[in-house]
């Protein structure tokens, strides 16, 4: 499984030059040294864009397909946006101080799920703050190149029509970042896919998403 935000880094750094087609060689270079010729892949967020490029240009790799709040383009005029007020909240973060202590940092990681987060599942701040205060601590690179990876590849819209594995998408209702057009368009794009819309669910994955999601992904895998 592949899972990231790619849409929304919180500092951009100018060397980076990977992008998604390296993230995807990753990937197979995983399935190589484990001696798996294919794999069902599930992906989130930019990971689901990460999956597109798997199944479209190594098809024979990937058993089945599964999208998780993701897009077939970000950028691509045909799409909407991401919430206006998202973009203002994350442009006052850019440009705001870094936080510095592990209290701020996850002060700062809490807040963005909040901003992300839809109206089915609410937040447990205080346990989540807990919990983002342990992995700030063992780890903390805010340079993050996922953006420029994401910005740098094309659309994949007009190609959806060549996925030719079983697809699930999975999208929230009120997802922020990735509109449910976005979602659309995969479902409408891929042949034979399925589409399941969660109801409030914003861009996020939360604990009570699993017992939703498990049977439909149990199920979809059994399609292969």
């Amino acid at each position: 499984m592949t899972t990231g935000t790619g849409a929304f880094s919180t500092k951009v750094s100018s060397d980076v030059g990977y992008t998604l087609d390296d993230l995807a060689d990753d990937a197979l270079a995983v399935l190589d040294e484990h001696g798996i010729d294919q794999a069902h892949v599930v992906g989130r967020s930019m990971g689901g864009m990460v999956a597109q490029v798997l199944a479209l240009d190594h098809p024979g790799r990937v058993n089945t397909l599964t999208l998780v709040s993701s897009t077939p383009g970000l950028g691509d005029d045909r799409l909407p946006s991401a919430a206006n007020w998202l973009v203002d909240r994350m442009a006052e973060r850019l440009f705001a101080p870094p936080p510095t202590t592990p209290h701020q940092r996850a002060a700062w990681v809490v807040e963005l799920d909040e901003m992300f987060a839809g109206t089915r599942y609410p937040v447990a701040t205080g346990d989540r703050l807990r919990v983002a205060i342990d992995e700030v601590e063992r780890y903390w690179y805010p340079e993050s190149g996922h953006g420029p990876a994401v910005n740098s590849s094309s659309s994949r819209l007009d190609r959806l029509g060549e996925v030719a594995v079983p697809t699930l998408v999975v999208h929230g209702t009120t997802d922020p970042v990735f509109p449910v057009e976005h979602a659309l368009a995969l479902a409408d794009g891929i042949p034979g896919s399925e589409l399941w819309l969660v109801e409030g669910l914003g861009h996020e994955f939360p604990d009570g998403l699993v017992p939703d999601l498990l049977p439909r992904l149990l199920a979809h895998l059994r399609r292969a």
